[in-house]
């Protein structure tokens, strides 16, 4: 079967818009995230998720997160890599060569060390 999303009554979506999230959404999830990660992950991405294929707005809005919680591992994985790709913020993350070998990876800065605190 192709990625997407089958309803119970055997409609098939392949195409999901989202958009940002905005301050308001988290803060809307946060009470959630804090007991469950992964259930505030499907709230924030519910209140980001503006249209499933051509299905009409109420529908979708009525099925809260059950889109989400159907998807599979690689429609979600997917999901993820477009969110991260698209955020605003730092991107923190660099190819490095390795001096010893030479193989290029990409790694994240870690900037942990780099302030300081004076007292």
């Amino acid at each position: 079967m192709a990625d997407g999303w089958e309803s119970t009554g055997g409609d098939y979506y392949t195409s999901m818009v989202f958009r940002l999230p905005t301050g308001v959404d988290e803060e809307r999830i946060s009470p959630l995230t804090r007991e469950n990660a992964s259930l505030g992950m499907n709230a924030l991405l519910t209140r980001c998720l503006v249209a499933l294929g051509d299905m009409p707005n109420d529908r979708r809005e009525a099925l809260g997160t059950k889109v989400l919680t159907d998807l599979t591992m690689g429609d979600r994985a997917a999901i993820d890599r477009a969110f991260r790709q698209d955020m605003p913020g730092l991107d923190l993350t660099r190819s490095v060569v390795c001096d010893t070998c030479g193989r290029t990876f990409r790694t994240t800065i870690d900037l942990t060390g780099f302030f300081s605190v004076q007292q």
